[in-house]
């Protein structure tokens, strides 16, 4: 049983390559090889980066006679690497998988179940351990005197790592499955607040990586000293890297050791967490009166509901917001050094610092620009479209509703991060007014533009709702139009501050006519989608 298991879940993965799930079709043998040409790519750059980290830990710590601490740390990093790139499937492949109450009805043990999922896994572990590890062997090497223990050693410790990199994965991802199997919430909203605190994890570690590797070899004895007390295994790592028989043997007892006792744990929580279903709460019934909202409010509120219940439309429409919010934080606590920057820019550019509202305003628009979410709101209704053009209301309504949410979102993010940004430059009290009519018009105007676009190319027979979010032709459009837009009024506010000797009346005049411009093109867009746009949507 267990090798006809390991055959499907190999099916399953070679799959990947000749099924697009998204597209729900076969790939043509073009697209499967440009494919894996892509991924091929893709290996090979994060493997030469990883390359270029471990020549600047070999010849720092080879000449130190710390060659282990080469390998103890490139291990660490390896399994970090293969923990994050599989955390997740982990906890999709064996805890959500949509075959598990199938294969748990048939006399099938737990334990195999699991092992035959793992061996898929495990091959994705081997696979992200080897794009650290390998280049980091392969540094070493240039840096140290050839051994052919060491290399053998080496090549194993690929196998040791990603077996260790696996243990760790399906325990996070039953913890995952753990947590989502107690939370009643909305689980859309969930998935959104973890993928951007990630996100953002991402970030501070890349912007601070080079800072960071530049530490650990200023610091190497101590680093080396903290491994050696306390995380052990990973000393053992890599004292065997460097030709080490007995740390190899107790470092490769250890790893199927653990893998053994995660296992026997997995296998006794299994059916608990594959098969908790989460009832409904039970409510008490009260009788009154039913309170009634209006036709409009009521649509609104569909689109709310629609948007929050879906972690792909948040996450693709919506992160503009957030990082709307944290540069505008950053813009104040920074505010004294803007400021001071400003002031020098005015000294000895004065027509540089009366750009400095128009070019908050360009900026407002670049970010705005990425949350076009009336761009697929009509391609998202999908299958059903058809609920909300049987329904007796009005379809301009429909599509009205549709805009509002736009507006209030990016509305209120644009008033709040406007005065903000205003307050952080130094800004008066009218650039400050203009600044936010300017980005207001602007939401205004990206609300109607995708909303129509989307009406003019809509794609609803999507499979998977990402892909309406993500590759629909409105949601380029709409975005790469606004950030057009963009430039083209950065670009007129420099011609018209030029042209006019670039005195701070100059821009408030352009910033009201600008404003005044989106607002007229904007409503052209409205009454084209309460008409046409109306008849359009009824006949999709």
């Amino acid at each position: 049983m267990l090798k006809a298991l390991i055959k499907k879940q190999f099916a399953e993965l070679a799959a990947v390559y000749s099924f697009n799930k998204k597209k729900g079709q076969q790939r043509s043998k073009g697209g499967a090889v440009g494919l894996m040409i892509l991924l091929a790519f893709g290996a090979l750059s994060i493997a030469f980066a990883f390359f270029g980290m471990g020549m600047l830990f070999s010849s720092s710590f080879v000449p130190m006679g710390l060659d282990w601490l080469h390998f103890a740390m490139m291990g660490m990093i390896a399994v970090f690497v293969s923990l994050v790139g599989e955390v997740f499937a982990t906890y999709s492949m064996l805890y959500n998988a949509k075959d598990n109450e199938l294969l748990l009805s048939m006399p099938i043990p737990s334990r195999t179940i699991l092992l035959s999922r793992m061996v898929t896994l495990y091959i994705m572990s081997v696979f992200f351990v080897a794009l650290a590890f390998v280049p980091a062997t392969i540094a070493y090497f240039l840096n140290a005197p050839f051994s052919a223990a060491a290399l053998i050693f080496c090549i194993i410790l690929v196998f040791v790592l990603a077996l260790i990199a696996l243990t760790l994965a399906c325990l996070l991802g039953w913890v995952v499955a753990l947590i989502g199997s107690l939370i009643k919430g909305n689980k859309a909203v969930i998935t959104v607040i973890i993928s951007v605190v990630l996100l953002a994890g991402y970030y501070v570690v890349y912007f601070r990586l080079n800072k960071l590797l530049q530490s650990a070899v200023n610091n190497a004895e101590g680093i080396a000293t903290a491994i050696k007390g306390y995380i052990v295994p990973f000393y053992y790592n890599g004292m065997a890297a460097v030709g080490s028989l007995p740390h190899m043997l107790i470092f490769t007892a250890g790893a199927i050791v653990l893998f053994a006792l995660a296992l026997l744990l997995l296998s006794k929580n299994f059916n608990r967490i594959v098969t908790k279903k989460q009832g409904a709460k039970a409510v008490r019934y009260n009788s009154g009166e039913i309170k009634r909202s209006g036709v409009e409010s009521a649509l609104l509120g569909r689109e709310f509901k629609r948007l929050t219940s879906s972690a792909a439309y948040m996450l693709n429409c919506g992160l503009g917001v957030i990082m709307m919010i944290g540069v505008s934080i950053l813009a104040l606590v920074k505010s004294e050094a803007i400021r001071s920057a400003l002031a020098s820019i005015a000294a000895q550019a004065p027509f540089a610092a009366a750009l400095v509202p128009a070019a908050l305003v360009v900026a407002m628009m670049f970010l705005l620009s990425m949350n076009p979410f009336t761009a697929p709101s009509v391609s998202l209704e999908g299958s059903n479209i058809w609920i909300l053009q049987t329904m007796p209301v009005d379809a301009k309504h429909a599509l009205r509703a549709k805009r509002c949410m736009h507006y209030i979102i990016n509305g209120l993010t644009a008033l709040i991060c406007s005065v903000m940004l205003g307050v952080a430059f130094g800004l008066g009290a009218v650039d400050i007014i203009l600044v936010a009519a300017c980005s207001l018009a602007f939401v205004v105007l990206t609300g109607a533009a995708g909303l129509a676009i989307n009406l003019k190319k809509p794609f609803l027979d999507w499979t998977n709702e990402t892909v309406a979010v993500k590759q629909g032709a409105s949601v380029v459009i709409s975005l790469f139009g606004g950030w057009g837009f963009a430039i083209v009024i950065g670009g007129l506010a420099a011609i018209f501050a030029l042209a006019l000797n670039g005195g701070a009346a100059a821009m408030r005049i352009f910033l009201a006519a600008a404003a005044v411009l989106q607002l007229v093109i904007a409503w052209l867009i409205v009454r084209w989608i309460d008409t046409k746009g109306a008849r359009i949507f009824e006949k999709l």
